[in-house]
C-alpha cells in the first residue's frame, strides 16, 4: 500500500493524532481486510479536526487583535488619517474626526485641504510634498477648522507603506490650541513686562549665579552710557568712574560670592563727558534647590538728590554756624581787641621815637632802643591775636563749604574738630566725655562728618532732663568688620518707639518724649551724609533712660 504523505499543520500535529486515535476504540484485528487502510483513514480524520480548530482558534484571536488594534486606533488620543495623493482623506479614527468637529463617514472621501483655514493652505503643500519625498517624519502648525472656528493643530506626516500606498500620506493630528493660548500669553505678558521694564525711571538687571548680566532695560542703559553688546560682556565695568571701580566691583564681587545682597553708590563716566551718581541695590533669588541662581537689582539716578542733599546740609551748617555767632564772636573779638591794642602801643612808641630821631637834643641810644623794644614785642603779640583770628577763620570756612572732597581721616580728630563748633547751650547742660578706643582711619570729608557730630551731640544735650547736667559719651573704636564706629550717648528723656521708627525721615518732625522740642532736620541730614559715605547709621533708646547714636563707616 502506497504511504500517505503526512497533512501539513504545525509540528507534532501528526504525534497528537496517534495518541488521540489510540484512546479511541481498538482498531480491527489484525489479518481483517483493510484495516492498516481503515486504521490510516481514522487518524487522518482526527488530524484534520484537530487543524480546523487550530484555524478557527486563531481566526479568533485574529478578530480579537483586529478588534483591540480598531479601539486603540479610534480611541488614540492622537487623530490619525489617510490622505491619498490626491488630497482626499481615505480613512480617518474618531479622535481626528472628533477633533475636526465632522462625522467618520462624512470625513472620508473629503479633501483634506477643505478643511485647512486659508493661510496655512501654504504649509499644507508643503507638508506632504515633503512627506512624500522621503521615508522621514515632517510636521508643522496648521491652523484648522472645527466648524465655524479654528484651532491650532500640530500635524506631523509620513509616506504610508505598502503596496498601492506609496501615494498615501499618514496623518498624525493633534489639537495644540490650549499650548499656542499659553505661549501667545506668554508672549504677551513678556511683551508687557519689557514695556514696563523700559519705561521706568528705574534701571533693572538680572544677572546669572555667577554674575553674568541677563537683562537689562533701557534706563540703565541710559543710565550707564552702554550698549547692549557692552552691557552683556564685561564691559560694564569700564562704566563706573575710575575713581569708584576698584572700590565696587569689589563689593559687586563679595556679594556674588557669598550670595549676600549687595547696596553700593558710585559714580558713572559717561561718553560726552557727564558723570552721574547711582545708588545700585541687588539681591539674590534662589532656585528648586534653595541656591543662589542669580541677581535682581536696581539702578536709582541719585544726582538730584545728592545735589539737594549738598544744599540742605549746607543749609544746616549754616544754621549750625548761626548759632555759633556769639561765641564766635567772642573768640574773635578777644584778640582782635588784644591785637588793636598792642598795635596801638607800638605805633605810639614809633611815633615818639620818629620824634626824637626829627629833634636836635642828643639821642640816648639805650632809651631809644628800649621803646623799640616794646614796640616789637607788642607787634608780636598783635601778631599771634591775628594767627588765632585766622585760624578761628579757616576753620568756620571749612565747616560751612559744601566739602565733597574727601581724605584719610581718624576718627577721633573728626571728634576733636567738631566739639570746637558746639553750642553754647551745650556745655551749660552737659559735659562731653570722649572715649577713644582706637578706631581705624576712614575716608571722608571732614566738615561733613563733624556737622554729623555736631547735631548728634547738640541732640544729646537737647535731651537733657529738666534740671539736670548731663554727661554725653562721644565714643569712636571698632565697628563691625570692615567698618569704624562712632556712637553718641545720652541719659536723658529716650525717644518713643514710634518717633524712633521714623527719626531718620526727611522733614519728620514731632516732640521727644518730655523735652518739648522737635527733632529738626539735623538727623535725616547726618543720615544722608553718611549713607553717602558708605556707612550706616542707627539709632536705640529707652524712654526715660536715654538714646545711643550710632555711626559706622568703611575703614581707609
Amino acid at each position: 500500500m502506497t504511504e500517505r504523505t503526512p497533512t501539513t499543520g504545525r509540528p507534532g500535529l501528526r504525534a497528537e493524532a496517534e495518541a488521540r486515535f489510540a484512546r479511541a476504540p481498538p482498531p480491527p484485528a489484525p489479518g481483517e481486510p483493510a484495516s492498516s487502510l481503515l486504521h490510516e483513514l481514522q487518524v487522518h480524520q482526527i488530524e484534520l479536526e484537530m487543524q480546523n480548530e487550530e484555524l478557527r482558534l486563531a481566526q479568533v484571536a485574529l478578530e480579537t487583535s483586529r478588534d483591540r488594534y480598531l479601539d486603540l486606533y479610534d480611541f488614540a488620543p492622537v487623530g490619525y488619517l489617510t490622505v491619498t495623493h490626491a488630497g482626499l482623506i481615505e480613512d480617518a479614527n474618531l479622535t481626528a474626526a472628533s477633533l475636526l468637529g465632522v462625522d467618520r463617514t462624512r470625513l472620508r472621501g473629503s479633501r483634506f485641504a477643505g478643511l485647512v483655514v486659508p493661510e496655512s493652505l501654504g504649509n499644507w503643500g508643503r507638508l506632504q510634498s515633503d512627506a512624500q519625498a522621503d521615508d522621514e517624519s515632517h510636521s508643522c502648525d496648521l491652523a484648522l477648522l472645527r466648524g465655524t472656528a479654528v484651532f491650532a493643530g500640530d500635524v506631523s506626516c509620513r509616506r504610508a507603506g505598502g503596496a498601492g500606498n506609496s501615494g498615501a500620506t499618514r496623518v498624525a493630528l493633534t489639537d495644540i490650541s490650549r499650548r499656542k493660548h499659553a505661549e501667545e500669553a506668554l508672549r504677551e505678558s513678556e511683551d508687557r513686562f519689557r514695556l514696563l521694564a523700559n519705561v521706568t525711571a528705574i534701571g533693572i538687571f538680572q544677572t546669572g549665579a555667577r554674575g553674568q548680566v541677563l537683562f537689562v532695560n533701557q534706563t540703565y542703559l541710559a543710565m550707564t552710557g552702554l550698549s547692549e553688546k557692552e552691557a552683556y560682556g564685561p564691559d560694564w565695568k569700564m562704566a563706573i568712574h575710575p575713581d569708584d571701580r576698584e572700590r565696587t566691583v569689589r563689593q559687586w564681587e563679595e556679594a556674588v560670592s557669598s550670595g549676600s545682597p549687595v547696596t553700593a553708590e558710585y559714580r558713572h563716566q559717561l561718553s560726552d563727558g557727564r558723570v552721574n551718581w547711582v545708588r545700585m541695590f541687588g539681591r539674590p533669588f534662589l532656585d528648586g534647590a534653595g541656591a543662589v541662581a542669580g541677581y535682581v537689582g536696581a539702578l536709582t539716578d541719585t544726582t538730584e538728590s545728592r545735589a539737594l542733599q549738598a544744599q540742605l546740609a549746607l543749609a544746616s551748617r549754616l544754621a549750625a554756624m548761626g548759632t555759633l555767632v556769639t561765641g564766635v564772636a567772642h573768640e574773635i573779638n578777644n584778640p582782635l581787641a588784644a591785637a588793636m591794642a598792642d598795635q596801638g602801643l607800638a605805633l605810639e612808641v614809633v611815633r615818639e621815637v620818629r620824634t626824637h630821631l626829627d629833634g636836635d637834643a642828643a639821642l640816648d641810644r639805650k632809651a631809644e632802643a628800649l621803646l623799640l623794644g616794646g614796640a616789637v614785642e607788642a607787634l608780636e603779640d598783635a601778631q599771634g591775636s591775628g594767627q588765632r583770628i585766622s585760624r578761628i577763620v579757616k576753620d568756620l570756612s571749612i565747616f560751612g563749604r559744601p566739602d565733597s572732597r574727601r581724605d584719610r581721616l581718624r576718627m577721633i580728630d573728626v571728634v576733636n574738630g567738631a566739639l570746637r563748633w558746639l553750642p553754647a547751650a551745650v556745655a551749660r547742660t552737659a559735659t562731653i566725655q570722649v572715649q577713644d578706643g582706637g578706631a581705624p582711619d576712614v575716608v571722608g570729608s571732614s566738615g561733613q562728618i563733624e556737622q554729623v557730630v555736631v547735631n548728634l551731640v547738640t541732640n544729646a544735650a537737647r535731651a537733657t532732663l529738666e534740671g539736670q547736667r548731663d554727661t554725653i559719651i562721644v565714643r569712636v573704636g571698632p565697628g563691625q568688620p570692615g567698618m569704624a564706629r562712632l556712637e553718641v550717648i545720652d541719659h536723658g528723656t529716650g525717644i518713643a518707639p514710634a518717633v524712633l521708627d521714623r527719626i531718620f525721615e526727611p522733614f519728620f518732625t514731632t516732640n521727644a518724649v518730655g523735652a518739648g522740642r522737635a527733632m529738626g532736620l539735623g538727623l535725616a541730614i547726618g543720615h544722608a551724609i553718611v549713607t553717602a559715605h558708605g556707612g550706616t547709621m542707627s539709632a536705640r533708646s529707652v524712654v526715660g533712660e536715654g538714646a545711643t547714636f550710632r555711626m559706622e563707616l568703611p575703614v581707609a
